[in-house]
């Protein structure tokens, strides 16, 4: 049976298709090897928007920070460690409440 249901890419902006990218590669080599693809254009104020609203920001720090510098500024991976490292901390505060 053929699946009817297909996302036309052309209507998603930038900033999500990396968002996209990201999450359904595996290894860093992949994402290098896209990179000029991928990481061209990239409106990283809205990247960082996409990324918390749809509450992927410690997949996407994890998959960041592997990469080379110059893809991505120091200041988006903070920010995205920042939301990492406070989401972390209030997962181990709540299962303390568990408990």
């Amino acid at each position: 049976m053929r699946n009817k249901w297909k996302l036309d890419s052309g209507l998603l902006s930038q900033e999500l298709k990396l968002l996209l990218e990201l999450i359904r590669s595996n290894d860093k080599d992949n994402i290098k090897l896209n990179q000029n693809e991928w990481f061209q254009g990239i409106d990283w104020e809205h990247f960082l928007e996409l990324a918390k609203h749809h509450r992927v920001y410690h997949l996407i720090y994890l998959k960041l920070k592997m990469l080379d510098e110059e893809l991505v500024p120091l200041k988006v991976v903070q920010i995205l460690y920042d939301e990492y490292k406070k989401n972390t901390f209030q997962m181990l505060h709540l299962s303390r409440e568990m408990e």
